[in-house]
């Protein structure tokens, strides 16, 4: 199964993240407006899913490949947003960032579906930071390993540690999600890897224009 790398050296991209853009910037992205969507959709449970329509599911998170290991919290997961931030006068700014994806399930009281990480937007929880200032030498030097392989602009960062943080959101086993996407029944976009009951089985896939939103911050359960 396929995994989806990104790497963001770019400040202007990293600024329109979700994570740290104000409520009128975050409207203006794909993310901020899938996340308003997820509001307004009435929850459908994974059984009464109909094929070609946009739904919304609300479930736990399942592995369906090998997970992921986060680079900084080490922890196995589904999805990971791992960054390093430099302190400024307005406060944190987003320098470098990193984000990977493999497939996921997410399963609620009725079944089971299948997420892909191609065209994903997943808007995690940063629920993890570090101070550089306020580590130990043992630590701090495994956490500039990341900046070291990002090449020139993770090493210029490292001029001036001092005013670093490092930020890290994953999505876990267990963990409870909301989902968007499209609907379809029994598909399998490779030869022989399902999940379970390859005879009824749900993949939620992207609209025509945009991802499956994925967020363990809004459930918007009703």
């Amino acid at each position: 199964m396929s995994t989806l790398g990104l790497w963001l050296i770019s400040v202007g991209l990293a600024g329109l993240s979700a994570s740290i853009a104000g409520p009128a910037v975050t409207l203006l992205t794909a993310r901020g407006r899938s996340r308003k969507l997820a509001e307004r959709l009435p929850r459908t449970r994974i059984a009464e899913a109909s094929a070609g329509e946009l739904i919304k599911v609300v479930g736990r998170v399942e592995y369906e490949t090998e997970p992921l290991v986060a680079p900084f919290s080490g922890r196995a997961c589904a999805h990971y947003e791992a960054a390093v931030e430099v302190r400024t006068k307005h406060g944190f700014r987003r320098k470098v960032e990193q984000v990977r994806s493999t497939s996921l399930v997410v399963a609620d009281e009725t079944g089971r579906a299948l997420v892909e990480p191609d065209k994903l937007l997943v808007d995690v929880v940063i629920d993890h930071h570090w101070a550089s200032a306020d580590l130990d030498h043992e630590t701090r030097f495994e956490l500039e390993q990341f900046l070291f392989q990002a090449g020139d602009a993770g090493s210029r960062l490292l001029q001036d540690p001092g005013r670093l943080r490092y930020v890290e959101g994953v999505l876990e086993q267990g963990e409870l999600v909301t989902v968007v996407g499209v609907a379809a029944w029994g598909r399998a976009t490779e030869p022989g890897v399902g999940y379970r009951d390859l005879t009824r089985r749900l993949v939620l896939e992207p609209p025509r224009r945009g991802g499956v939103y994925v967020s363990d911050g809004a459930h918007f359960a009703s």
